[in-house]
């Protein structure tokens, strides 16, 4: 074996700046050794044989030099990894396993001496200095940027045709898919794209060929031991692939063991670890290097499965919890009080969890201060992702090892800097618990995050009215602690309405008004169509853009089917019949069955046409243009609309059907949907118009499309209305209430006039309101509404 006396080193600090990799590269061709340094690597570096310390200066901005692979097989670098031991692990390469990946690296992305890469990782790991060698041999350019990864600086950049390359981990690309507006067209302008190793679902990486169409994307699987051991060519593979972490390419093998762990063979791998003064090899007899991953291969792709061991993977940088917890307890000058595992995290992949004894002295804010502390000094900036609690035990085994799995699990309640929390049980996050029984609630969650919906919207209002006295503006896109921080000690006599729950409840008033004979501006059955629309737009564009359409769907249309088929059981029954056309719901196509006690046509309607925004959104090019510019993609499918509207008429005659059918309804509805991304007066008054000129094609501007003029130029220009408390309440109820008014209240208004012979059209609209809104009523606060929901998702 090779003795560590035998290897001259010299030391390079690691700082993320060009001078850093200027003395890389230097001491590459110098045939030096070199060993980065942090702090981290303290204990083992005293083993080493340093010879001199390097410590760069601070530069950034643009690097070019042709630096071709060296390829012998001499040792090139020491770089310290998280170790299983509680230290680090000092691993040795070799330049023959730094230009094994690079030659496989250009290979695969196909580079030239044009690219201008802009390298959105810190250099000093393995990953970014990774991306300059590779840069270098192909004789091109790159920039490190002085604030670290800015998408303001890259859109920057690529109008102004500086940068065409990018590479950054996961982590960071989702802050661009969450805002995919800042790069834009300028997406087209990107040639190369290098990934870094962490889970990346396959809708992100088909975000990313959306947002760079043009673009050679690759992602790589490796560790520091074995780098870019696969790599997965996400710009040319689709499906099922995507959920992968690629092939193996070159001379690399992977395999996986009898355990399901992931194994490599092949020229870049390691020389081995440092040790007892000795180089001591990492793979076994047959070459393999047994890594601590888990996956699986199908037909030759390799499926990370997760890590076997307890190493947590922070957004692709490796931290040591037996490390880091010692750093910590040093810093509290205690012992045995906490302990650290690693917990799902959705934006890093995988996050930190401190778990502090309840039975110790030490208090939360402390802890949280002292882990701050210890993070900031590895570069790692962790508020997100980092949970602090006390647990009433902390796990281990009889011989003192501490149990990591068992102590995730006893992850109870993170900390809460918000005072306003401690104590109440009749606060703002048990309200959103009552609504959201399913979800998993924080105070950090906001209503939009939950998925909520146009009636636990309405809902959510009044109990928050109640509770706040008062309603912030845009509440729904607040925090819960910011919104508890909102609450006013007195209650204000006058309270906002929203004007959608306000025209919703309007509508449906004069919908019962008109059912029981009182024709008084012909009802407001298209404002209520309209008006799905917009509610549809504003609380499930987010989930529909990530994919979940038919998921979306249904939770819209279960409460509409609640009602519906109920009411159909009785009408089958009733008439001893069974309609196929009814439970499928396209009777409204075959005939015009109007009924004041069934209306069969608006359910239906409405549901065909929710369908059809289904299906269009089932085209990924549609949700990449909803995503990359919504506004300009919902007016474009509302014009097209609106043209269906002119000319199917002389092709498909629907006189004979009262023209109640999808063709006329969709630009009604989409119509609604735009109002949602009408951010601006230029927008609004767009609309405005657009609901005139359709109303003159529709009907000629009768009393029915005039709803449409009038809800626009409200939705527009008239977010609020101010009404006493009891009328809002009133307000919100009716708005709640909605559909089951709309499909019960004919049942007691044909009872009224029909059957009893009362002629009192005030009687029928007071009966059919009220009776409609008792079955509400029944249904929502009974285990009625449990029980059907249950029936439904079954």
């Amino acid at each position: 074996m090779t003795q560590l006396n035998d290897l001259k080193v010299y030391g390079l600090q690691k700082i993320n700046s060009l001078d850093f990799i200027k003395n890389v590269f230097q001491l590459y061709t110098s045939n030096k050794v070199i060993a980065f340094l942090d702090s981290n690597a303290s204990s083992s570096v005293m083993a080493l044989n340093i010879s001199k310390t390097i410590i760069p200066d601070e530069q950034y901005g643009w690097y070019k030099i042709a630096q071709p692979p060296i390829e012998s097989d001499a040792p090139a670098q020491i770089v310290f990894t998280s170790g299983t031991e509680g230290k680090p692990k000092a691993i040795l390469l070799s330049h023959k396993a730094l230009s094994d990946v690079v030659l496989r690296l250009n290979s695969i992305m196909e580079v030239d001496e044009t690219i201008k890469e802009y390298i959105g990782v810190p250099v000093t790991y393995s990953f970014g200095l990774g991306r300059c060698r590779a840069v270098c041999a192909a004789g091109g350019a790159f920039y490190i940027p002085e604030n670290g990864f800015n998408p303001t600086e890259i859109s920057r950049m690529l109008n102004n045709d500086e940068i065409n390359a990018i590479s950054s981990v996961p982590t960071l690309w989702r802050m661009i898919l969450m805002n995919p507006d800042v790069i834009g067209e300028s997406g087209k302008k990107v040639k190369w794209i290098e990934i870094g190793s962490q889970y990346m679902s396959k809708m992100e990486k088909e975000q990313m060929k959306n947002l760079f169409p043009n673009a050679k994307i690759i992602q790589h699987y490796g560790l520091t031991e074995a780098s870019r051991s696969t790599f997965l060519d996400i710009s040319s593979v689709s499906g099922a692939k995507l959920e992968s972490v690629g092939k193996a390419y070159g001379d690399i093998e992977i395999d996986i063991n009898n355990e399901g762990r992931i194994k490599i063979r092949g020229p870049n791998t390691a020389m081995g670890f440092l040790k007892d003064n000795e180089i001591q090899t990492l793979l076994d007899k047959d070459s393999w290097l047994l890594t601590s991953d888990n996956g699986h291969i199908e037909d030759d792709y390799l499926y990370y499965d997760g890590r076997s061991d307890d190493i947590i993977n922070f957004g692709g940088i490796k931290i040591n919890p037996d490390l880091l917890q010692s750093a910590i307890e040093n810093t509290l000058q205690i012992e045995n009080n906490i302990a650290i595992c690693k917990i799902s995290d959705d934006l890093r992949g995988e996050g930190i969890f401190i778990a502090v004894d309840i039975n110790s002295p030490l208090e939360l804010a402390d802890v949280k201060n002292a882990a701050h502390k210890e993070l900031d000094n590895i570069g790692i900036k962790a508020s997100s992702s980092l949970v602090i609690s006390y647990v009433d035990e902390i796990p281990r085994t009889t011989t003192g090892k501490l149990q990591r799995k068992d102590l995730a699990k006893k992850l109870i309640k993170p900390i809460d800097p918000s005072p306003t929390n401690v104590g109440h049980k009749n606060n703002v996050i048990s309200i959103y618990k009552k609504i959201f029984p399913r979800e998993t609630v924080s105070n950090n969650s906001n209503f939009k995050e939950l998925g909520g919906d146009s009636l636990n919207y309405v809902q959510l209002t009044m109990m928050l009215e109640k509770h706040l006295g008062h309603l912030p503006h845009q509440w729904d896109s607040m925090p819960i602690k910011k919104l508890e921080a909102t609450k006013i000690k007195e209650r204000q006599h006058f309270a906002n309405v929203e004007i959608a729950s306000f025209l919703r409840a309007l509508a449906i008033l004069f919908v019962v008004g008109t059912h029981s004979g009182v024709e008084v501006l012909g009802g407001g059955t298209l404002l209520l169509v309209f008006l799905v629309g917009y509610n549809f737009s504003r609380f499930k564009s987010k989930s529909i853009i990530e994919g979940d359409i038919w998921l979306s769907l249904w939770g819209y249309l279960r409460p509409i089917f609640i009602p519906y088929y109920l009411l159909a059981a009785a009408y089958l029954y009733w008439n001893k019949s069974f309609e196929i056309d009814v439970l499928l719901m396209y009777a409204n196509l075959l005939e015009a069955k109007i009924t004041v006690v069934f209306p069969f046509w608006f359910v239906q309607v409405l549901v065909q046409c929710l369908l059809i925004i289904a299906l269009i959104f089932s085209v990924n090019a549609s949700r990449s243009a909803l995503k990359i510019s919504p506004w300009a993609f919902s007016f474009t499918i509302l014009i097209v609309l609106i043209i269906v509207r002119i000319l199917y008429p002389f092709f498909w005659d629907t006189s004979p059907l009262n023209d109640l059918v999808p063709l006329r309804f969709m630009a009604i509805i989409w119509l609604g949907w735009c109002f949602y991304y009408a951010d601006s007066p230029y927008k609004k008054g767009l609309l405005v118009l657009c609901s005139t000129i359709f109303a003159f094609i529709d009907t000629g501007l009768r009393t029915e499309t005039l709803w449409l003029i009038v809800g626009s130029i409200c939705l527009a220009y008239v977010p609020y209305i101010k009404t006493p408390h009891y009328i809002k309440n009133m307000i919100h109820i009716l708005a709640s209430a909605t559909f089951y008014i709309f499909v019960f209240n004919g049942i007691f208004i044909y009872l009224i006039l029909e059957v009893l012979k009362i002629d009192s059209s005030l009687l029928a609209f007071l009966v059919g309101l009220s009776s409609s809104l008792l079955i509400w009523w029944v249904v929502q606060y009974t285990r009625l509404a449990g029980k059907i929901d249950l029936l439904l998702s079954s």
